[in-house]
């Protein structure tokens, strides 16, 4: 019996961290991607993921799954992003929706709520699933990919995301900045 609830444990960490694997491969170029800025600086206009982060260290966040827990978790790394430690990382969130004109009413009206004043809010131009060049999985709420000289260096898909998972990735992040 212990044997089996042994494996069983075994199972259910490996397949966790299965579901964690998203993003691009490591070591590459960050791919291009459009997208659509709703709050940022350039809100109204069309932009490339990869020009906007250019040799800047930086971070996409991929929003697949958008209710209070990943809020929470936006909310909590633009808090981060936007003070001392922060400073000099870019931070971009990608919303993936399967209704472009939807989002664009409907993030202004999450930005009012939330006041995010680090990380635009963006919408990708393409099917829900994202970027292809991506490899995103479906099953991540979030997925973070962590860009340094226009390349990628880490990426973490986050299943449940909450407020929780935010010192992982600030603490990748650090290391982005320290580097």
């Amino acid at each position: 019996m212990k044997c089996r609830a042994l494996l069983c444990a075994v199972a259910l960490a490996t397949a966790a961290l299965a579901f964690d694997e998203s993003g691009p491969p490591v070591d590459k170029p960050l791919p291009s991607m459009k997208i659509y800025d709703v709050t940022g600086p350039d809100a109204g206009k069309e932009l490339d993921a990869a020009t906007v982060l250019k040799q800047k260290p930086g971070l996409v966040v991929f929003m697949t799954r958008w209710e209070r827990p990943p809020a929470r978790f936006l909310k909590l790394l633009d808090t981060w992003a936007k003070g001392d430690e922060g400073k000099g990382l870019t931070v971009l969130s990608v919303f993936l929706t399967d209704d472009l004109e939807v989002q664009k009413g409907y993030l202004p009206k999450v930005q009012t709520s939330l006041k995010l004043e680090a990380i635009p809010m963006t919408v990708f131009l393409g099917p829900k699933v994202g970027p292809p060049e991506y490899q995103l999985n479906d099953r991540a709420d979030v997925t973070v990919v962590f860009v340094k000289g226009g390349k990628v260096v880490e990426a973490r898909g986050i299943v449940s995301c909450n407020d929780t998972d935010v010192p992982r990735v600030v603490e990748s992040a650090k290391k982005l900045l320290a580097k």
